[in-house]
């Protein structure tokens, strides 16, 4: 179970992390934003993949977390297509 502890509290910082990203978007550049933003949603999905895959376990906090971050990676992937024309 601490295992499990730590992949949800890794889950939280990286989610404040990507919270304070977005309220500061304008103190930095949106390339920059972007790739961040990206990186960060592909390593909480694998951090949930992991967990839902190694301990069969789910909370109703782990689906939401899921669910925003699979809302979340295609608006950032389009931002990110948009840079780069």
């Amino acid at each position: 179970m601490h295992s499990l502890f730590l992949l949800q509290l890794i889950q939280a910082v990286l989610v404040a992390i990507q919270l304070v990203m977005i309220f500061s978007a304008n103190r930095i550049k949106r390339e920059w934003l972007t790739v961040s933003q990206l990186c960060i949603a592909v390593v909480i999905l694998a951090d949930l993949f992991s967990e839902l895959i190694f301990f069969s376990y789910t909370s109703v906090l782990t689906g939401c977390v899921l669910f925003l971050q699979l809302f979340l990676l295609p608006m950032f992937w389009k931002q990110l297509k948009a840079f780069e024309e």
